[in-house]
């Protein structure tokens, strides 16, 4: 069964921590409070296919940069969060977006080195989704409108949902966004690696003077010797007297 490593990222407060809670767990729990790379897995069916799900909660303090880039680099997609009814969260954004695309950049995995270009180039470029959570607080609180959070994420080129981790509104629906665009991108990695690869090859002569080079050019010399115009009359000559005995 395929593991797919969820990593989530965006201010503190935004509820992260919810999110991930409510995905494992399927309450929300006022005031927890998980550890630094603190994770578990769950396993769920995404399109009638089983998989195990891991949600990485990350901190958002500066001194944790280095941490989160490690993350960024070993995860196979990323949920980017701010709170609808926080400004300055939504103001971030890009700055999240950005910090996961230079991690690849510069920090990829060493089986990933081994890619082509072409792969590389997707692999950096990881499935993301923007999530405006806190959508529960959409009559007094709201402070980022439904319609710039589609904005920003066709900016950057990433699906959009709103969430309540309170709620639980639309909490699972990023995650299994999340599974299925992974899939497809893992298999266009590969595909791209395999058309780079096989545009890169080049067929093999055989070195002259061996021995394969040798029988080549042997064969090749008898094929010359049968198809002489000499060779084909006789041939010719030879077939016409089987059909016609008597002549």
């Amino acid at each position: 069964m395929r593991l797919f490593k969820i990593t989530l990222v965006g201010d503190g407060g935004v509820g992260k921590t919810a999110m991930v809670t409510q995905a494992y767990f399927s309450d929300f729990i006022e005031g927890y409070d998980l550890t630094v790379e603190d994770n578990c897995r769950k396993q769920l069916v995404v399109s009638d296919e089983p998989c195990l799900l891991e949600l990485l909660d990350t901190p958002s303090q500066e001194e944790y940069t280095a941490l989160r880039e490690q993350w960024h680099r070993d995860s196979d997609a990323f949920m980017i969060v701010y709170s609808i009814s926080s400004r300055s969260s939504f103001n971030k954004v890009k700055k999240w977006n950005d910090e996961i695309l230079k991690a690849r950049e510069k920090h990829p995995q060493k089986e990933i080195k081994e890619l082509s270009q072409a792969g590389f180039e997707i692999w950096k470029s990881p499935p993301r989704i923007l999530v405006g959570n806190k959508a529960d607080r959409e009559e007094i609180e709201r402070d980022v409108s439904t319609q710039e959070g589609e904005t920003l994420a066709r900016e950057l080129g990433i699906k959009f949902v709103e969430t309540s981790a309170k709620s639980n509104e639309q909490t699972m629906e990023p995650i299994q966004q999340l599974v299925r665009q992974t899939r497809k991108w893992t298999e266009e990695i590969g595909q791209a690696d395999i058309e780079a690869k096989a545009e890169a090859s080049e067929p093999v002569e055989p070195l002259k003077g061996s021995s394969h080079h040798k029988i080549a050019l042997a064969l090749f010399k008898n094929f010359l010797e049968k198809i002489k115009p000499s060779n084909l009359s006789s041939a010719d000559d030879a077939k016409a007297k089987r059909r016609h005995p008597l002549n």
